[in-house]
């Protein structure tokens, strides 16, 4: 009888740093993880599942380990992904020793802000944990070892059945000032020590060029509505606080408007009103549709308008919409509407509006 393998369980954490512990099946040969769908509902994506190094199974057995030992594993050494270390986590007893982890390049050297702040054992076993203030960095494709110190005899868990190389102790260092275990020697056992760390994500947005629009031929008689209705998309992706989709006006480069340049020149002036025939006017309108998934946008209210109220438009950006997670092409549909009065001058009038957006 006995322990002859094991399989690591997963952790998911998605890109805002909430974790989740997921569920392992085996069935005809084949492994799968089942991540839990509230999770998955409040995500924020991009999720990646199992960012760890180190031996996160709990060991059949209890070693001591005296005041400090510095101890670790090189088991599941390698890092899928660049990113910062948020915390070591050891399974182990110990009724009022505390423990410091150490993040240990190949050479058995502590990396850079590798030491964690001190945590505490409990005086039955159970997975304890220290959280980095001053988190180290590793990077993709990388081997680091799990290493912890301890400042008083703990008992840590293990299992046999490692090869040669797979622990390591070092029984000459020191708790208040670890040191490199560059003399520690080898133990065949798989410690129960990991790090947990947040992969690195490039936060990414983009927009779409919005169609064009046309009035046709304007009188003083009606209230017009351009057609088609101008549409842009948006998407962003790795964010924290999702995006925001931003407008300007070219108008006459000195007022938002539809502008006549040709001699005599005249400007269409846009502002906040309600449109009546007769009178000058011009602004927008904005909604979307269900297009898109993910978040969802939400409509500056200067533009979320009906009838013959619009927003007027301004030379500076303005937000027309805004999400708070990530949205994967969510569509803002912008209608424009206009009037005209007897002494409008007659000739071309034109406009354009510069769509941009930003990860907030």
């Amino acid at each position: 009888t006995g322990k002859v393998g094991h399989i690591f369980r997963p952790k998911i954490i998605d890109s805002a740093g909430t974790e989740v512990w997921g569920d392992l099946h085996i069935e005809n040969g084949i492994l799968s993880v089942t991540i839990p769908q509230n999770f998955l509902d409040k995500a924020v994506y991009p999720v990646i599942v199992d960012p760890t190094f180190g031996y996160t199974t709990i060991g059949a057995t209890g070693g001591a380990t005296p005041a400090n030992y510095l101890v670790g594993t090189r088991a599941n050494p390698t890092v899928t992904a660049t990113g910062t270390v948020d915390s070591i986590s050891i399974y182990g007893s110990g009724s009022g020793v505390n423990f410091k982890g150490t993040v240990l390049n190949t050479s058995m050297n502590i990396i850079t802000n590798g030491v964690s702040p001190s945590g505490s054992f409990g005086a039955g076993a159970g997975w304890v944990s220290a959280n980095y203030t001053t988190k180290p960095t590793v990077s993709t494709g990388t081997d680091y070892y799990s290493g912890a110190v301890v400042n008083g005899t703990a008992t840590i868990y293990y299992d046999t059945g490692g090869g040669a190389t797979d622990a390591f102790y070092d029984a000459t260092n020191n708790f208040t000032t670890p040191t490199n275990p560059t003399d520690a020697l080898d133990n065949p056992v798989l410690l129960s020590v990991y790090f947990t760390y947040t992969a690195s994500t490039t936060a990414t947005v983009s927009c779409s060029a919005p169609t064009s629009t046309s009035f046709g031929a304007l009188t003083n008689a009606s209230v017009f509505t351009s057609s088609p209705n101008a549409s842009t998309t948006m998407s962003c992706s790795g964010t924290s606080a999702g995006c925001t989709l931003y407008m300007k006006d070219a108008g006459s480069g000195s007022n938002p408007g539809l502008w006549k340049s040709a001699s005599p020149t005249y400007l269409i002036v846009s502002a906040d009103a309600t449109l009546s025939a007769g009178a000058d006017g011009y602004g927008i309108q904005a909604t979307t549709t269900a297009a898109g998934s993910g978040g969802t946008l939400s409509f500056n209210s200067k533009y979320n308008k009906t009838g013959n109220d619009v927003g007027g438009l301004t030379l500076t950006n303005t937000i027309l919409a805004s999400s708070t997670v990530d949205v994967t092409n969510r569509e803002a549909v912008v209608t424009h509407k206009a009037a005209v009065s007897s002494n409008t001058l007659s000739g071309t009038y034109s406009d354009t509006i510069t769509y941009s957006c930003l990860v907030n």
